[in-house]
């Protein structure tokens, strides 16, 4: 996407530029992803390649899952100024921190369920699953900490 009008910046977990954009050809809105700098570009492009992979994944099992999981699409990628970025697809909604504060126990209990049931899917086709387990506790641990500050 050549022609693009850059809307609002957005937060990000990684500490890459994350902004919310329209397309000038289509005008469509999608988001971009930008690299901080050029030491994080294969860091970022892995990103997007898991993500691509878990779309993969998401859509192979979906008949696993009690309520709906997705993942945005991917739209495309590039570089500018030799930051690598990629482009994926907007979704309006509340973040997962946000849904679940203010959800029913059932409804907490039942994401809570899937995102296990996905790190259980996920683990069995990774050949190291403890890599995986170090990973699920790291973001655990973030959700944590990212709960507490909003309620605070």
């Amino acid at each position: 996407m050549t022609d693009v009008t850059y809307i609002s910046r957005l937060s990000g977990n990684s500490g890459c530029h994350v902004w919310l954009c329209k397309s000038e050809n289509n005008q469509s809105i999608f988001v971009r992803k930008i690299s901080s700098n050029t030491a994080y570009n294969l860091r970022l492009n892995n990103q997007r390649r898991k993500q691509m992979e878990a779309q993969g994944f998401l859509l192979k099992n979906s008949n696993t899952f009690s309520i709906p999981v997705s993942s945005p699409k991917i739209l495309g990628s590039g570089y500018i100024n030799d930051c690598y970025y990629f482009d994926m697809e907007y979704i309006s909604g509340d973040s997962l921190l946000s849904s679940l504060c203010t959800a029913e126990i059932t409804k907490i209990k039942e994401t809570i369920n899937n995102i296990c049931l996905l790190f259980s899917l996920e683990s069995k086709s990774v050949k190291d699953s403890q890599d995986v387990n170090i990973i699920f506790h790291k973001k655990i641990d973030n959700l944590k900490k990212k709960s507490s500050e909003q309620i605070s």
